[in-house]
């Protein structure tokens, strides 16, 4: 019987609404962020980690009411 028993403990951060601001990085309130100083504090004791960054873009669609078939 090949059984694998794993305890796993996982990690997670998020920065939302970050942006590009004089080449800083800042949050909604216009405050600097220092991502290296947010990752140090929490990971650098860890072997490694991951990074992923995501940026969504929404746009309405208009459509016409009578529909052209």
């Amino acid at each position: 019987m090949d059984c694998i028993v794993k305890k796993q403990t996982t990690w997670k951060s998020v920065c939302k609404h970050l942006k590009f601001y004089d080449g800083q990085i800042i949050d909604e309130n216009g405050e600097i962020v220092d991502i290296i100083a947010v990752l140090k504090q929490f990971y650098e004791d860890k072997p490694e980690f991951d990074i992923s960054v995501s940026t969504k873009e929404e746009e309405i669609i208009e459509y016409e009411e009578e529909l052209v078939l």
